[in-house]
């Protein structure tokens, strides 16, 4: 999963049981150990500050599924971020995410337009010539 540097943001969790394979359900942010390593560093356990940072998804549809929230802190190194996620019964869940640089140029300085350009203004009106008649299309 690729996510912006310094930003918070929801990352999946499955927690199966580890000798069954099904998924855990009724778990909340006080059952688990959360641990991060950011790129280059070493891990660290990740406090837990209540039970928004923790989520079971939906027991019944998707039993097993959790939404761990990570902070902007959390994501404030660029490159790899492993998290783990260990529960008691339940096999230890590891996910990586790729952490890239916040892009806050435009699209319309990577291409050299002039100030002022507007991507939504040049799709809202085009201009067709045909059989020497020219036609404006507008879009919503």
């Amino acid at each position: 999963m690729d996510i912006l540097q310094s930003t918070e943001v929801l990352v999946p969790v499955r927690l199966l049981n580890a000798t069954t394979g099904v998924g855990i359900t009724g778990k909340t942010y006080a059952d688990v150990t959360i641990y991060l390593e950011k790129y280059g560093g070493a891990s660290t356990v990740k406090a837990l500050a209540g039970a928004s940072e923790f989520v079971e998804v939906d027991a019944t549809n998707m039993p097993g599924k959790y939404n761990l929230k990570l902070t902007a802190a959390n994501t404030d190194t660029l490159r790899f971020l492993t998290y783990s996620v260990a529960c008691a019964l339940a096999d230890t869940y590891i996910g990586i995410l790729w952490v890239r640089a916040v892009d806050e140029s435009s699209i319309y300085t990577r291409l050299g337009a002039p100030a002022g350009a507007s991507l939504a203004a040049d799709v809202a009106a085009v201009n067709t010539t045909v059989s020497g008649q020219t036609t404006t299309t507008r879009w919503p």
